[in-house]
């Protein structure tokens, strides 16, 4: 295993990939980033009514799916349309200011999971 492959001060090499969040905040619609490619990612462009960051609209929808708080200011809207995730769903927080979006995340932090989001099946 070569020098790059391992983390400074750790033993075991890092999982290439893997990222866990608690809570996804979004300021506004990102445009695509350097590495989107274009044919690949041109539906995520269409489903967002313009140029939006296809990666994203995956980590929203990722997130939205494993129970995570998402939270964003008006300008978040397009984002979480084009990822399927309703405005009024439970954990799902949009605001007009950073900082009351920001509280009300916090506040759900503390649960891990929007239990809500998944009703108890029998």
């Amino acid at each position: 295993m070569g020098r790059s492959e391992v983390s400074a001060g750790s033993r075991s090499p890092p999982v290439r990939g893997l990222r866990r969040f608690d809570a996804v905040l979004l300021a506004g619609t990102p445009l695509p980033g350097a590495d989107a490619y274009g044919v690949r990612d041109a539906k995520a462009d269409e489903r967002a009514g313009g140029p939006t960051d296809p990666h994203v609209l995956l980590l929203v929808s990722e997130a939205y799916r494993h129970g995570k708080a998402i939270g964003g200011r008006a300008g978040a809207a397009p984002v979480l349309e084009a990822s399927e995730v309703s405005e009024l769903a439970p954990g799902v927080v949009l605001g007009g200011s950073g900082p009351a979006v920001r509280e009300e995340i916090t506040g759900l932090l503390s649960q891990h999971r929007v239990r809500e989001r998944f009703p108890a099946a029998l």
